[in-house]
């Protein structure tokens, strides 16, 4: 008994597609840097690389700070902005790309975490 073909447009991932982090993971990674550096000034995470060597280029692993997206303004009270580079990716209201925590640095831990769960959520 012939068994009747079903076709579909369906293609299997490529490798690099495997390995690729979505927008929202890098985000909501990012913001765990911002929380843990929030908690303890001194944190510092793991990055790589690429420095020229007679051979070549070597991938060397460094450890840095995150670069802050939270400041402290002239009334006291602590704002962020949530940013990957140079572009602003959370913008709740449109032309206000600014968020207002409160007076504590705890305040902020607190935005952050909020707007992680949010990302988590979808």
């Amino acid at each position: 008994m012939a068994v009747p073909f079903k076709f579909c447009t369906v293609q299997p991932k490529r490798a690099v597609e495997a390995r690729c982090r979505t927008p929202q993971e890098i985000l909501i990674d990012a913001i765990g840097h911002q929380v843990a550096l929030a908690k303890d000034a001194n944190y510092t995470y793991e990055s790589t690389r690429y420095t020229k060597t007679e051979d070549g280029y070597k991938r060397v692993a460094t450890s840095k700070p995150p670069r802050k997206m939270w400041w402290q303004g002239d009334d006291k009270a602590f704002y962020l902005q949530v940013r990957l580079g140079s572009s602003t990716v959370v913008e709740l209201e449109k032309g206000k790309p600014t968020i207002m925590c409160g007076k504590d640095q705890s305040d902020v831990v607190a935005v952050f975490e909020q707007i992680a769960s949010m990302l988590s959520d979808g």
